[in-house]
């Protein structure tokens, strides 16, 4: 995202752009078109980018996990093997996983403590429900005041993880898009405008929601955004 002036057609830059989004995304107005967000956070890393804009939507009543930074790539990719119902075993994990062993029992271990998984009386191992929350809806929000390709192709990269995904522009930049409408209605991109120093947000298409393409790329997300930052 850029940190500079862009061009003379703006009186904002791409992160005052952000910074307003980020705070209209926690507003009521915005509530009344989006729904409400548990979290939204700014520049999150992900397995596959950083997104401008991430949001979060846990069901009611779900507590918040604790997942540190530290646990990062390895515990989204075990928590992507396990279920609520149906234990695995560490052989299990550990042929549909490119960690060594000691640091699958490590990240376990840690994931247990957290109260992410359950071990059986067995041995083997079950997601918990606060691990599960994990799998929450997930929205990635690409801001741009140009350059309609980089931001399609960004916007794709996000649905490794996300359930929606928005390219935002300024008021009256919807136009340039238009010509992409096939790409961005295959891979269920929406589009909307944003006037930074108004609030005013025009949602120009929804695009449709879709499961993840990946489910370790979606855990691993939410997990950061998340996770207590120090």
């Amino acid at each position: 995202m850029a940190r500079s002036r862009s061009t003379s057609r703006f009186d904002f830059t791409e992160r005052e752009m952000a910074e307003a989004f980020l705070a209209f995304l926690s507003s009521k107005k915005s509530a009344k078109i989006l729904g409400r967000f548990t979290r939204v956070f700014s520049e999150i890393d992900c397995k596959q980018g950083r997104p401008d804009i991430v949001a979060v939507r846990l069901g009611a009543g779900t507590r918040l996990p604790v997942l540190t930074e530290e646990l990062g790539h390895v515990a989204a990719c075990i928590l992507s093997k396990l279920n609520l119902g149906l234990p695995h075993t560490l052989d299990f994990l550990l042929g549909r996983s490119r960690y060594p062993a000691r640091t699958i029992k490590e990240c376990l271990a840690v994931l247990e403590q957290n109260g992410l998984t359950k071990t059986t009386k067995n041995k083997s191992f079950l997601l918990s429900k606060k691990g599960s929350a994990l799998s929450s809806e997930c929205w990635a929000f690409e801001l741009k005041l140009a350059k309609p390709k980089r931001a399609i192709f960004q916007a794709k990269q996000m649905r490794m993880y996300s359930h929606r995904v928005f390219i935002i522009v300024p008021p009256n930049q919807a136009k340039p898009y238009e010509r992409f409408s096939a790409t961005m209605k295959r891979w269920g991109i929406g589009l909307a405008t944003f006037d930074p120093r108004q609030g005013e947000f025009v949602l120009v298409k929804m695009g449709r929601e879709r499961a993840p393409l990946s489910k370790e790329h979606l855990i691993f997300a939410v997990s950061q955004c998340l996770a207590p930052k120090s």
